[in-house]
């Protein structure tokens, strides 16, 4: 029996110290990882050179204009001058995160932009993205389509050859980490534009396609403004397809609904689709309007019809709503001809924005 205690008590030592040494080991690795990337945001030397070829070492930028972007931008981490060997403004290095989340969360990036406003160059932070895929945003086939750009304008991610300047070629099957990285570009060259660009004329928006969303997506409403941020973070964190929450008010600045942005919770025939979605304070879909999408023109595209889209309004957050060949019930919805795959991942979209409201806002 004693043999026995004995046998059991050495086991359970070992598995104990084993245990210990494993999660020791990962400390060590995630402690060795944060280290190695904070020191990349921070040191200048390689990383100065990364970022504006010439350039040297880092200068903080003034505590007062540092301050000002982060209670201006939220994104925003911090910014440095990047100097030649000589002392000489090379440019500015601006760290932010993504505006929009990639497929395995959000993205940091550094982004060096010149004193005479070219991108010059580019370095992840933090990537959370699939291995071989997502991942593939690192690439100079990818990220080199930004090096050498003009920081005056913001940037689209397209599934085709590029036509406009602005025109970004997303990864093949990895069009949602081709954004989220896109976006922390478009918050760095607004940041720039912004506070460092001398010259600039202030024409810059934040987002493309965005103009007369309140009136779009929530009929009557006059502006959108932002939930709480705590809120906003506790659904980011309970709901991995989610991208923002805004209220909507009228002319009376009473609140009327709600517009939900979300990806979808399937993927369409060639990606997931990014949608807002209006709800009125009921929890009815009043609006609509795509925000991102992938599908074939002419075909998938076609869930961006008001013919498809009018089904959806007046459904309400006590419904699932089922894509059908031919609707028949009150919670059914007929699928586009020759496009089913992408009208059931519009729908998996709007469901998920009703399973917020019901979760978060009801």
């Amino acid at each position: 029996m004693k043999n026995e205690a004995l046998r059991l008590g050495v086991t359970l030592f070992l598995i104990t110290s084993i245990a210990a040494g494993i999660l020791a080991l990962s400390n060590n690795l995630t402690a060795d990882k944060i280290a190695e990337v904070e020191a990349a945001a921070s040191q200048g030397g390689d990383v100065a050179g990364e970022l504006i070829p010439g350039g040297a070492r880092f200068e903080e930028v003034e505590v007062e204009t540092i301050d000002k972007i982060l209670s201006e931008n939220d994104k925003f981490t911090d910014a440095v001058k990047i100097l030649d060997s000589s002392g000489n403004l090379l440019g500015y290095g601006i760290r932010t995160f993504a505006t929009t989340k990639g497929y395995g969360g959000d993205m940091e990036l550094f982004v060096g932009i010149t004193t005479d406003s070219q991108i010059a160059g580019l370095k992840a932070l933090l990537l959370q993205e699939t291995p071989g895929l997502g991942t593939n945003v690192e690439n100079d086939s990818f990220k080199g389509q930004f090096i050498g750009k003009s920081a005056d304008m913001i940037f689209s991610v397209i599934k085709t050859a590029p036509e406009a300047e602005s025109d970004i070629s997303a990864v093949a099957e990895a069009t949602i980490s081709s954004l989220s990285f896109t976006s922390a570009i478009n918050n760095a060259v607004l940041i720039y534009d912004t506070y460092f660009n001398e010259e600039s004329t202030g024409g810059l928006i934040e987002e493309p396609g965005d103009e007369d969303i309140e009136t779009t997506v929530v009929p009557g409403s006059i502006k959108l403004e932002s939930a709480e941020e705590d809120l906003i973070a506790q659904i980011t964190s309970e709901n991995s397809e989610f991208v923002d929450l805004k209220k909507a008010y009228n002319e009376s600045d009473e609140l009327i609904g709600y517009a939900i942005r979300t990806w979808s919770t399937k993927k369409g025939f060639y990606d997931h689709i990014e949608v807002y979605v209006g709800l009125n304070l009921e929890g009815e879909v009043v609006g609509l309007k795509v925000m991102t999408i992938s599908e074939t023109p002419g075909l998938g595209t076609s869930v961006e019809n008001a013919d498809f889209q009018e089904q959806f309004f007046g459904m309400d957050s006590s419904m699932e709503i089922k894509p059908v060949g031919s609707a028949s019930a009150e919670d059914e919805i007929s699928t586009v001809t020759g496009a089913t795959v992408s009208s059931v991942s519009f729908t998996s979209a709007v469901n998920n924005a009703l399973n917020i409201y019901k979760d978060y806002l009801q």
